[in-house]
């Protein structure tokens, strides 16, 4: 499953990852929201800017490692032109874009985790069933830990993930009729 060349562009998928940390500030919205969508073609050419500049400049000393160190230079510096466009529209502290607190305590519940990650690397097993099984202990850690930092928005979440788990499975299999009532199984 895991061939050479898979192995060879871990290190760049890892070089990727740091997109999931930089897209959890999404602040599109707020400039959507007021119509303010010329910051979003602003944004994107200096994002491309940079990103040629970096190729440029790096590729010579890092190789195949610059195209991915460049695009996530280019989506930060892009991230953080719209973060200062949204402090100026609506009036903002960098403390008031973002609820920080809540932000450190996800970051600390995720890396309180990792230990189980980390253990994993000691079991020598079939690597899909090592990497399902220990992702499943990860999030149910991570679900444990999460759930007693008393964030509304977290809370909010794991009730209505336990009230669709706990909802009846027959209206899962059934259709709705003409008249817009639900009477037909699959």
């Amino acid at each position: 499953l895991f061939t050479g060349e898979y192995m060879a562009a871990v290190p760049i998928f890892r070089i990727y990852l740091t997109l999931m940390l930089i897209q959890c500030f999404d602040l599109s919205s707020p400039l959507r929201a007021i119509n303010k969508t010329i910051f979003f073609l602003i944004g994107n050419i200096i994002h491309l800017v940079v990103n040629i500049a970096l190729i440029a400049a790096l590729f010579h000393f890092i190789g195949i490692y610059a195209p991915p160190i460049a695009f996530i230079a280019g989506t930060l510096v892009f991230t953080l032109f719209l973060a200062w466009k949204v402090m100026s529209i609506y009036g903002l502290s960098l403390s008031g874009l973002v609820d920080w607190r809540k932000v450190l305590v996800i970051a600390v519940s995720c890396a309180a985790c990792l230990p189980v990650l980390y253990i994993g690397t000691f079991f020598h097993m079939n690597p899909v069933i090592k990497a399902v099984a220990f992702s499943i202990l990860y999030l149910a850690l991570y679900v444990f830990i999460i759930s007693r930092t008393g964030i509304e928005e977290v809370t909010t979440i794991l009730a209505r993930s336990v009230r669709f788990i706990k909802r009846p499975r027959s209206s899962i299999l059934q259709m709705p009729s003409k008249s817009g009532r639900k009477n037909r199984t699959l």
